[in-house]
């Protein structure tokens, strides 16, 4: 019977070491690609839905950056294959389960570190100074560069511009109070969209700079007494579902980045205006963001350094060169020398470039965080539920958050 467990415990043993040897496969950054060789890089992205991408323009401009590079480097090919939206994550766990994952995957939930079998854009990154300070944020986990970020989209308060055309908040570090004022002087309400935690989730950030469970102290009670100030007062109403605010009666809060290219592309240009979230008086205010990523990876068969720096040579190029294709997603590049030339409005254009600079991820950067963190959301909604409800006070609510964290 000792025999038995000493073996068992050998192989246990024998396992792990070749699980984190898999996990920490040491790769040479100084790798020369040979030029003989022809090097195949596998793509995968996922085609945006309509919503997002409205005249169907994301996919084309992608190819076209793919054919640019592969022009540039004619000893190194990228075979694509585009995914849809509603399948795409399911084709890459199955991958991934397998062993076989792409070289290359076009990530747009935001997660930096995914996986054991992935390679760590820091590895053949030079300069990482090149990132914006978001695009630097959006990519790091646990002191390392993991991805490739791409662009990032922000995050604040959806209004029509003829609302708002006389007041300087673009910018501005204002508060709730500040919010309150707006609101009465022209005889509109915020309507709130809090399905799974989405605009509180938001005030939050922008008010501490943290994401999912780490709030607490005197910003978590300031949120939630400003907006229980508002709701007293009727400037504000909470509702699960998205309200229309083209009638120029009431704002709304909480809300997909994709209804902002959906609103660009139906209305004028100059008609939708994104404010941001307030902050806490007399401290900073933080833009809560989304953000889109290109993850490599590598194979259980592993391919060869070279291989692998033949894919940081693709990824490099189309996440440094997609300013035209975050354009189209009304998003930021995440590089600070991007191709970025938008046409879209000012005071846009003035929001998002602030967004570069004083973003915060809205979602976990890893795999095992955005479970935690969909953990975390189950939890506070039905706490949320009762504050909207009327049936819990801000004091309550923020007791029964610092208890969940």
């Amino acid at each position: 019977m000792r025999k038995v467990i000493v073996l068992s415990l050998c192989l246990l043993l024998l396992v792990a070491c070749q699980g984190g040897s898999s996990q920490e496969q040491q790769i040479d950054p100084r790798v020369r690609l040979d030029a003989d060789k022809t090097y195949t890089v596998e793509y995968w992205d996922v085609e945006p839905p309509g919503v997002m991408d409205p005249r169907g323009e994301y996919r084309g401009k992608v190819e076209e950056l793919v054919l640019d590079f592969c022009n540039e480097h004619p000893g190194i090919q990228v075979n694509m294959r585009w995914l849809s939206w509603t399948e795409a994550q399911q084709e890459l766990e199955q991958a991934l389960k397998k062993g076989t994952p792409p070289d290359l995957w076009g990530d747009w939930a935001g997660i930096a570190y995914y996986h054991g079998l992935q390679i760590p854009a820091e590895i053949w990154l030079e300069d990482e100074e090149l990132l914006t300070p978001a695009g630097a944020k959006a990519a790091r986990q646990g002191g390392q560069t993991w991805a490739w970020p791409r662009w990032i989209w922000p995050r604040g308060l959806l209004a029509l511009h003829s609302q708002w055309d006389e007041l300087d908040v673009v910018t501005a570090q204002w508060d709730w109070r500040e919010l309150a004022e707006c609101l009465e002087e022209t005889d509109f309400y915020l309507q709130i969209n809090d399905w799974n935690g989405e605009f509180s989730t938001q005030a939050l950030q922008a008010a501490t700079g943290y994401g999912y469970g780490q709030w607490g102290g005197q910003e978590l009670h300031e949120v939630f007494a400003a907006l229980e100030l508002l709701r007293q007062e009727g400037l504000i109403d909470q509702s699960t579902e998205y309200q229309e605010i083209t009638q120029g009666t009431n704002m709304l809060g909480g809300f997909a980045p994709a209804l902002v290219t959906w609103m660009a592309e139906n209305m004028d240009q100059e008609e939708v205006v994104l404010l941001p979230v307030p902050g806490i008086s007399g401290g900073n205010t933080f833009v809560p963001c989304s953000a889109s990523n290109l993850i490599q990876f590598r194979q259980e068969e592993y391919k060869g350094d070279d291989h692998s720096k033949a894919t940081a040579l693709v990824a490099q190029h189309l996440a440094t060169n997609q300013g035209a294709v975050a354009e189209l997603l009304w998003a930021a590049p995440a590089w600070e020398q991007a191709n970025w030339t938008p046409d879209l409005p000012p005071w846009y254009c003035t929001f998002l470039e602030e967004t570069m600079e004083k973003k915060v991820p809205l979602y976990s950067l890893s795999s095992k965080g955005r479970a935690r963190e969909n953990e975390f959301r189950d939890k506070i909604n039905a706490v949320l539920a009762d504050f909207w409800a009327g049936k819990a006070d801000a004091q309550d609510v923020a007791y029964r958050l610092e208890k969940l964290q």
